[in-house]
Formats: C-alpha cells, structure tokens, sequence
C-alpha cells in the first residue's frame, strides 16, 4: 500500500521553513507521495493560490505535489 503524508496550511506565504519541513517530510518518511496542501482562501489571506504553488515549486516541492 503507498503511504501518503499531507502537509496541510496557509503558507501565506510559502518560505523556506516550509521547505524544510516538506524536504524533512520526504527524508522520514521514503517512498511516499509526500503533499502540501494549501489553502486558496483569499478573504483574509493575501496570497492566492498561483503564487504559493510557484513559490513551492521553487523551493524544490515536486510538480503536482502542491494541491
């Protein structure tokens, strides 16, 4: 069976203390899809969706895996 870890948040925005956590993520737990989910909530937050997912994907989070 394949082990999935969800890293749940805001990441308004995403930085690189959220980098470390999902890189920490991938290293404890090997062979899972490892997810960071974030929200796109923008009432109160500033930060849309697109710009925390690019900013994800240049901290390293792989492709697709920024939902």
């Amino acid at each position: 069976m394949k082990q999935v870890v969800i890293i749940p948040g805001g990441f308004h925005p995403f930085h690189a203390g959220h980098a470390a956590l999902y890189n920490s993520a991938r290293q404890a737990f090997p062979g899972a899809d490892v997810y960071v989910a974030a929200t796109d909530d923008t009432s109160t937050r500033p930060f849309p969706f697109a710009v925390k997912e690019k900013l994800a994907k240049l901290a390293g989070v792989e492709p697709g895996h920024f939902v």
